[in-house]
């Protein structure tokens, strides 16, 4: 089998689906990325093999003990379930070893080409190239793991590697250097599906929930969104915007028939939102969508999402600035039935740009007595005067809402791009581990975050990492792991929703800490 063959043996439908829900992409959309995207990495890896260094760099990644490891008794799919952070985070890492300053331009090829944001293009990257090292690493081994051996494995393949390069990718060859590549490659009718799956069918989605209800911290995603994706050719936008005529039409003549009177109703034109519209109120009464970002301006009256304006009618329901109805895509109206209040109030600090660091005011000195008669100084806006008295107030109650109850590790700091604590940040989490000893019957989850910088697909294992890194550091303390648990969340849940700032993105990279028992 060769290595085209290989690596589309474990691509299924289930992998897609995964894959698919996982981005939050359309699972055609995600099939069509992957076809385009595993030739198009072993023809760049046949080309640059051909000079010393390219040979180094490929068989630095696809010999590494770690990740022929991570697929010795596991097939890709059980990886990618139990292993993604890790298999996306190794996937990242090679992207950069392999491509270089290439990267960037091959995804947004790839978002082009499949009707992608570039987001979701990084994400599939990351998520297969570790796949596809390892069915060249395996094969290696088998064989002569060094230049040559390397060389001739890619080379005997070129010609039906090229051949599943879809043409609509031809731009592609003088980025990567596919000197056999052009605008007349053909599309090998047996060469081009990576995926061994049924009819593309649509990502099935949740039935809308009333829309004050409480949306679980574990529900991450955003589910409210615009189709910013516009390449991919003249169908690539065609049947989606027929679909979308079509749905407006069904959703005008059932409402004709739901009038009991048989009369004309609203002139206005309804706008459809691809995905399930969600809105709770947060802590602080402030209108946020399922992934808690505010939907209101200053004023109260206007929604941002995605960079749209949205307002609210005089019933509720929301509107575009034209004052046309908007639709999730199961055809109901969005409707705020909670009372709106104004954005969140800025937090208290500064950011300090030598450093590129957002410094929180803890506030005046206080001294708090803990249940083993030690006295900690803290600020009596801290982190650890928070914590303390939620656990010794005994009326607090942990919330079934799991996006309540969040407080932010304010002076827990990391070397850019990195999951190094700072050292600063030591001071902090030894006084976090004497609060946990106090209360030996505490237990915390960990939430790491990030700014909007690099995509979700780099983000999120980041925010993972430095979340164990801080929960590591506890239990090197003295703190029991059984106690402690930790999850990254990347990009989503910004603190400072604009994100457009050195300082709101300075608040966004951070840790928080959440009661789980006391």
């Amino acid at each position: 089998m060769n290595l085209l063959d290989s690596v589309k043996s474990e691509i299924n439908s289930i992998v897609i689906d995964k894959i698919s829900n996982y981005l939050n992409v359309a699972r055609g959309n995600t099939s069509n990325a992957i076809t385009a995207t595993v030739p198009s990495i072993l023809g760049y890896l046949t080309e640059k093999s051909k000079t010393d260094a390219g040979a180094d760099s490929i068989l630095k990644v696809a010999t590494d003990s770690e990740l022929l490891g991570m697929f010795k008794d596991k097939t890709y799919q059980e990886n990618f379930e139990r292993n993604r952070d890790s298999l996306m985070a190794k996937g990242n890492s090679a992207l950069i070893e392999v491509f270089g300053d290439k990267e960037a331009k091959f995804s947004e090829e790839i978002s082009k080409y499949a009707n992608i944001n570039k987001e979701a293009a990084d994400g599939i990257l990351a998520s297969i190239f570790p796949l596809i090292l390892s069915v060249i690493g395996n094969k290696l081994s088998k064989n002569t793991a060094d230049k040559e051996g390397l060389r001739s494995l890619l080379e005997s393949e070129k010609e039906s590697t090229f051949a599943a390069i879809p043409a609509g990718l031809a731009s592609l060859g003088g980025l990567l250097g596919l000197t056999g590549l052009s605008a007349d490659t053909p599309k090998s009718s047996t060469t081009t599906s990576t995926v061994k799956t049924d009819t593309v069918k649509p990502v099935e989605t949740a039935t809308p929930k009333p829309t004050a209800a409480k949306v679980p911290q574990e529900d991450r995603k955003t589910y409210i969104k615009e189709d910013e994706n516009k390449g991919g050719g003249m169908m690539k936008w065609l049947l989606p915007l027929l679909g979308i005529i079509i749905a407006a039409v069904l959703i005008y003549f059932l409402m004709k028939q739901c009038n009991p009177n048989n009369a004309e109703t609203t002139t206005t034109e309804e706008v459809v939102i691809n995905g399930v519209a969600e809105y709770t109120l947060n802590a602080d009464d402030v209108v946020v969508n399922a992934a808690g970002e505010p939907l209101l301006g200053a004023d109260g009256a206007e929604m941002l999402v995605d960079g749209i304006t949205y307002k609210l009618n005089d019933d509720n329901y929301v509107v575009d600035i034209d004052g046309n109805k908007v639709f999730d895509m199961d055809g109901k109206e969005i409707l705020i039935v909670d009372e709106l209040a104004n954005a969140p109030v800025e937090v208290m600090g500064e950011y300090d740009s030598e450093n590129n660091r957002f410094i929180y005011d803890i506030g005046d000195d206080m001294v708090i007595t803990l249940p083993n008669g030690e006295t900690l100084t803290v600020g009596d806006n801290s982190t650890e005067a928070k914590l303390f008295n939620f656990l010794s107030d005994d009326a607090r109650m942990i919330s079934d809402d799991k996006t309540q109850d969040w407080i932010v590790l304010d002076r827990v700091y990391f070397e850019t791009g990195s999951d190094n604590l700072d050292v600063s940040s030591l001071e902090q989490l030894n006084r976090i581990t004497k609060i946990m000893n106090a209360y030996p019957n505490t237990k915390l989850k960990l939430g790491g975050y990030t700014d909007n910088q690099g995509g979700q697909a780099v983000n999120q294992p980041l925010s993972q990492r430095r979340a164990e890194s801080v929960m590591q550091n506890l239990v090197n303390s003295g703190v029991d792991g059984s106690r402690l648990e930790a999850e990254g969340y990347g990009q989503d849940h910004f603190v400072c929703p604009a994100n457009d700032t050195p300082e709101c993105m300075a608040q966004n990279r951070r840790v928080d800490i959440r009661v789980t028992a006391k």
